[in-house]
């Protein structure tokens, strides 16, 4: 990962944020917006070997691919949930933040119920055998 990349941008942004905040705080908003956007672009492209090892390992042991499924896009509503509170916060709306991380819990929860499916179906049948 361009790990220095990445912090120059973060620093380069944070101090432009600052002097906007003095002068015209909705562009220190739109700045520090861009940057997030451009750090989770990088992020997410340097995730992609990750991605092919978990595909990899999945097809090895011949799980489900729904299961997969849901495991990325937990990860991606993790990533999108953190990154939008994140501007919300620095926005200077706090409550904004805590509804969007509050969103955020009830997608990944609501995503996850065939998991809870899977597993109180196998605690069934572990208890029928038992």
């Amino acid at each position: 990962m361009k790990l220095a990349a990445i912090a120059g941008l973060c620093i380069s942004a944070s101090v432009i944020c600052r002097i906007f905040d003095k002068t015209s705080g909705e562009y220190s908003v739109m700045i520090s917006a861009a940057a997030t956007a451009a750090v989770t672009a990088v992020s997410l492209a340097a995730l992609m070997p990750v991605v092919d090892f978990i595909n990899e390992l999945y097809g090895k042991i011949g799980a489900d691919e729904e299961y997969i499924n849901i495991l990325y896009k937990t990860l991606g509503i993790c990533y999108l949930t953190s990154a939008a509170s994140g501007v919300c916060r620095d926005s200077g709306e706090s409550s904004l933040a805590s509804a969007v991380e509050g969103g955020g819990r009830t997608a990944i929860a609501v995503m996850s119920l065939p998991l809870f499916k899977e597993i109180i179906s196998v605690v069934e049948n572990l208890l029928q055998v038992g």
